[in-house]
């Protein structure tokens, strides 16, 4: 069984339709990367697929079940965990910020998922009771991922990850999450411009103009004309 399934999928704001006909899925434990440049519908999709935003047509299942119209808390409660570009509370503590991030989970558990939180993030554990706000950009995305995992996911929606980090940094994001997934066995959705996330993946889309134009394993994205020209530089 699939883990998300994908079809067909038209939405965007209000009367103005972003995404046209959007199929996609993430098989359990896997790896799949949605390619784009600003503008292109990669924000709106995954906003569409946490059910921030309306759907003109089409369906979205997780685990096989219909949750096209399902609300975004319901979502969270079935297993899927968005981050966001900002991800975090600036003007909340960090263990604030974590204990959010398990809203729906009794006081027990939260202390756990809290706890292994910052087993897996000690560096967290060192500002717990610091504004979020007064991290460097590399601890708050370290925070953003913490508290995306507190709620036990099995699928991970990370909206661009790398943006406003260096590229040290960003090597250590990939790093975490690969470390992080082997640990958990959640499955990742991630969108992204930076071509460093390529090779994390194991699939990925293309999305241009709010429309698939590629898509297939990290081989077959790698030999596309496109991706070669959009993300490598290379012309045949």
């Amino acid at each position: 069984m699939l883990l998300l399934e994908v079809q067909s999928l038209e939405s965007g704001y209000k009367i103005l339709k972003v995404l046209w006909g959007i199929d996609l899925y993430v098989k359990p434990k896997e790896r799949v990367i949605l390619l784009g440049v600003n503008g292109a519908g990669k924000t709106t999709l995954l906003k569409t697929i946490m059910g921030l935003l309306k759907i003109f047509n089409g369906k979205i299942y997780f685990e096989g079940k219909d949750i096209t119209h399902l609300r975004t808390d319901k979502r969270v409660k079935l297993g899927i965990a968005y981050m966001s570009e900002i991800g975090i509370f600036p003007n909340l503590t960090v263990d604030e910020n974590l204990e959010l991030g398990a809203f729906f989970l009794d006081k027990k558990l939260t202390n756990q998922r809290k706890q292994q939180m910052y087993e897996y993030f000690q560096d967290l554990l060192k500002h717990k009771k610091a504004l979020a706000g007064s991290l460097s950009g590399g601890q708050r995305k370290m925070l953003g991922i913490a508290k995306l995992l507190m709620s036990n996911p099995k699928l991970v929606v990370l909206d661009e990850p790398s943006n406003g980090l260096s590229p040290k940094f960003v090597k250590s994001i990939i790093n975490i999450l690969d470390d992080l997934q082997n640990k958990e066995q959640f499955s990742i959705l991630i969108a992204e411009q930076n071509i460093a996330f390529l090779d994390f993946a194991q699939r990925g889309y293309v999305i241009d103009n709010g429309k698939v134009v590629v898509s297939g394993n990290l081989s077959d994205l790698k030999l596309n004309d496109i991706v070669r020209k959009a993300y490598f530089g290379i012309e045949n």
